[in-house]
């Protein structure tokens, strides 16, 4: 069960002995329950993609008692030979003086940093940043800070040379600090696995200056023999039209596609909907729309036959349009 307080609800590390490894409770879903019993919320689970490192889940850093409460996702990809981390992130409810504020002198103002500890229950285990000290007596973290705009902050590809490779810093935290240094937020980081795809970092479409910003989480699960990909999301911050305005005729209106780009930084090399037009004249994707209700969207197990295998479309990036076919996120 969970215990609300202050408008959210948070635990760290619930052992539930259910007798099956993680490879079985994959692709399952989670449901959450009112005080009633009834279901309200429904959560696709899967495993992710080997290599980077994936976090959608912040809590309270322990103690802290202050009135900033930071929401968003983090990954860490890997870089390369040189054991270096490329990390890129958006939140919300950060400092929102970072960016303005002079933080000139102060230790770790706007941070966001590994730190040594494995978990975000005790403050007293997690520490100081986490990099090689061998290799770099110079701390590369304090380099590494969060400027908020309009109420969120985001980056791409920021690269912090810490001496270790992905597998060493996996189960370590992530921690955000506010202006002054202290600290705020707490984020477990993990490693994927082999299996399905899985996104929890959403950005502005490169050029896009319109008042929508979308969060959330999407996931790829494999189809099969098929070269389907089976879409589940939950996404805040969409087209609110999305489900009610007429949007007959309107190419990619309130769509989620998978698109030919590789990466959001350069609307130029996004291209268009991804899928294997040796087997499928028609475009698979169209058809595949969100409905925004109470502020979110969501589905779960949408089946798109791209003639693609999950492997084929990895490291793709998922366009999310409004409700006039406009690319307003990535």
């Amino acid at each position: 069960m969970y215990a609300t307080a202050n408008g959210k609800a948070s635990a760290t590390d619930m052992t539930i002995a259910t007798g099956l490894t993680n490879q079985e409770v994959a692709d399952r879903v989670v449901i959450i329950h009112d005080a009633t019993g009834a279901r309200i919320s429904c959560i696709s689970v899967s495993i992710g993609s080997p290599g980077g490192l994936v976090s959608s889940y912040v809590v309270s850093y322990p103690g802290y008692t202050g009135n900033l409460s930071v929401m968003g996702s983090l990954q860490f990809s890997p870089e390369g030979s040189d054991a270096s981390q490329i990390m890129s992130y958006e939140i919300t409810g950060g400092d929102a003086s970072c960016g303005t504020a002079n933080v000139t002198g102060i230790a770790n103002a706007c941070g966001v940093h590994i730190h040594v500890g494995t978990n975000c229950s005790d403050a007293s285990t997690i520490g100081g940043h986490f990099w090689n000290k061998t290799l770099y007596s110079t701390d590369p973290w304090q380099s590494v800070m969060y400027a908020t705009a309009n109420g969120k902050a985001s980056a791409t590809d920021v690269t912090i040379a810490t001496g270790l490779t992905n597998q060493e810093v996996a189960d370590r935290v992530v921690i955000i600090h506010d202006a002054t240094g202290a600290r705020i937020s707490c984020i477990p980081v993990s490693i994927g696995s082999p299996g399905g795809l899985v996104s929890n970092y959403v950005v502005s479409y490169p050029g896009y200056t319109g008042n929508l910003s979308v969060m959330g989480s999407l996931q790829f699960s494999p189809e099969g023999s098929d070269a389907s990909q089976i879409l589940s999301y939950e996404i805040t911050g969409g087209d609110a039209s999305c489900g009610t305005a007429n949007v007959t005729g309107i190419a990619n209106a309130c769509g989620i596609h998978i698109h030919v780009g590789t990466n959001c930084s350069d609307a130029s090399t996004i291209g268009g909907h991804f899928w294997n037009k040796t087997l499928y004249s028609a475009d698979p994707w169209q058809s595949v729309m969100y409905k925004t209700e109470n502020g979110k969207a969501s589905a779960a197990d949408v089946t798109i036959a791209t003639g693609l295998t999950n492997q084929e479309v990895a490291d793709r990036v998922v366009i999310i349009h409004d409700a006039t076919g406009a690319r307003i996120s990535c």
